[in-house]
């Protein structure tokens, strides 16, 4: 049995929603060790997200989603304007 496929990434939805974490992060002066023990992470883990060379599961999405306190679309696709 072969491995499955990983449907393709959306460079620019995953450049927004790096973008956007950082933000949102640095917004709230927490660094990356603050959000890598509220979720159980490491660190690195975290930084890699925030640079684009670690796409987040859907279950870290949605921590991440719960942690900054807005629903998983929010900080994906916020609304346009």
């Amino acid at each position: 049995m072969g491995r499955r496929k990983k449907a393709p990434i959306d460079q620019a939805a995953r450049i927004d929603y790096q973008t956007r974490m950082k933000r949102m992060r640095l917004e709230r002066t927490l660094r990356l060790g603050d959000i890598a023990r509220e979720l159980g992470m490491s660190e690195s883990a975290i930084s890699r997200i925030e640079r684009g060379s670690l796409v987040p599961s859907d279950l870290t999405k949605n921590k991440l989603s719960a942690f900054y306190g807005c629903g998983f679309e929010e900080l994906m696709h916020p609304a346009e304007g």
